[in-house]
């Protein structure tokens, strides 16, 4: 399993080949190249920990990785030959997005 950890002490967990797949995704969308070392190193470490990182590195870490969900769900949604484990990562993404707009998901006074 791995984890994205949130400043509300919050987790999600998934398997993690659909982390990893998330966030390689979300990484097409970071055009910071620190970003993108985060996501490649959070990939290694099974785990990206919002409550590590600034405030302004958190927005827009949330913004890619809200992204690389969005495209994969309509990946997921248009294939034709989807199974029960992806309509559970397609569900296990809403509850992703939903943590990802929660109070103090991933912005907080922790700078």
């Amino acid at each position: 399993m791995a984890v994205i950890s949130f400043v509300s002490a919050d987790s999600w967990f998934v398997p993690k080949y659909e982390f990893r797949t998330l966030l390689e995704k979300a990484a097409l969308y970071a055009t910071d190249p620190d970003d993108q070392y985060a996501l490649r190193q959070a990939i290694y470490m099974d785990g990206l920990h919002f409550q590590l990182k600034s405030s302004e590195e958190t927005r827009r870490l949330a913004f890619a990785v809200e992204h690389a969900a969005d495209e994969l769900q309509a990946e997921l949604a248009g294939n034709s030959n989807a199974d029960q484990r992806d309509r559970q990562f397609s569900e296990a993404l809403d509850v992703l997005k939903e943590r990802l707009h929660g109070p103090g998901a991933v912005t907080g006074d922790h700078d």
